[in-house]
């Protein structure tokens, strides 16, 4: 099998190094963008709807206390108890349009089928109590007509239809905060979860990413090391000294550089060695062709 190259090993490092490093930086944007979507729901969403669920719930209160009133025969003139009733009814209205925008608005943002199905809950409930609304109101004009004739049986019985929707209307705004708190609740117990997680997978990475540029770092300086060897006896060769020889018994790119220089070492030495044989057979000559 054939050793990699030290180009192929410092790059393969690198690649892993930038791999770890981006993933690292891509899942932390991630996260980010997921989280900031799940704040931004809420924010525009859920927290409206929550005011608005407070506002039905105070309404409810003083629908409360005007069935009190309705109950009591002569407690207030007619013409202003249909202009509360009217009153209440707009205002009821106005915080279902406004709850039922804000699930609009909030719908948009949301991504989790979970939080969808909440979302759904939330808006039949906000219909349900538009219905239970307009009820109510009907049932206001019913109570006047039957106190207009007169009628106890009559106005008896439209008032326990009134007291009937009055608690519907009550149980639908309490539904209402009931689902929007426990949403919010649950939204900021996963933010809160997807936090710890993106924290601890993002420590990991960046961990990764150091060990994987250390040993970058290592492999570079490992690949590397031989070049001293390898200056250090051309300065001896250059010199003068032949004998010396780089032992290195890897097979990369430094292993053949190695034993080139050793080969190259050997055949200037040899190369040498039969240049003083020559010149001594030259002097030997000469010294015969003196005697002759």
């Amino acid at each position: 099998m054939r050793p990699q190259s030290i180009r192929t090993r410092i790059l393969a490092a690198f690649v892993l190094a930038l791999i770890s490093l981006t993933s690292t930086l891509v899942y932390g944007i991630h996260q980010m963008q997921v989280i900031g979507q799940e704040l931004e729901a809420v924010n525009s969403g859920l927290l409206p709807m929550s005011k608005v669920g407070v506002e039905l719930r105070a309404l409810v209160r003083q629908l409360d206390r005007e069935h009190d009133r309705f109950a009591r025969s002569g407690s207030q003139a007619d013409a202003g108890r249909r202009a509360n009733a009217a009153l209440y009814r707009a205002s009821i209205q106005e915080a279902i349009e406004s709850g039922l925008e804000a699930a609009k608005d909030g719908r948009k943002r949301i991504q989790n089928p979970a939080d969808l199905e909440v979302m759904d809950r939330i808006e039949a409930v906000l219909t349900e109590l538009q219905l239970q609304n307009d009820g109510y109101a009907i049932a206001v004009n019913d109570w006047f007509k039957a106190s207009e004739s007169g009628k106890a049986e009559e106005t008896g019985r439209v008032l326990a239809d009134l007291d009937k929707r009055r608690q519907a209307l009550g149980a639908g705004a309490d539904l209402t905060q009931a689902l929007v708190e426990g949403q919010i609740e649950r939204v900021s117990h996963r933010t809160a979860s997807s936090q710890k997680n993106a924290l601890l997978i993002s420590i990991s990475l960046g961990i990764l990413s150091l060990v994987l540029s250390a040993a970058l770092a290592g492999v570079a300086l490992m690949a590397l090391r031989p070049i001293g060897k390898l200056i250090a006896q051309v300065q001896r060769v250059a010199a003068g000294d032949l004998t010396g020889r780089v032992q290195l018994e890897s097979q990369d790119e430094m292993g053949v550089l190695a034993r080139e220089f050793n080969a190259m070492s050997a055949a200037v030495s040899d190369r040498d060695h039969a240049l003083i044989e020559r010149a001594q057979s030259l002097q030997d000559l000469q010294t015969r062709l003196r005697q002759v």
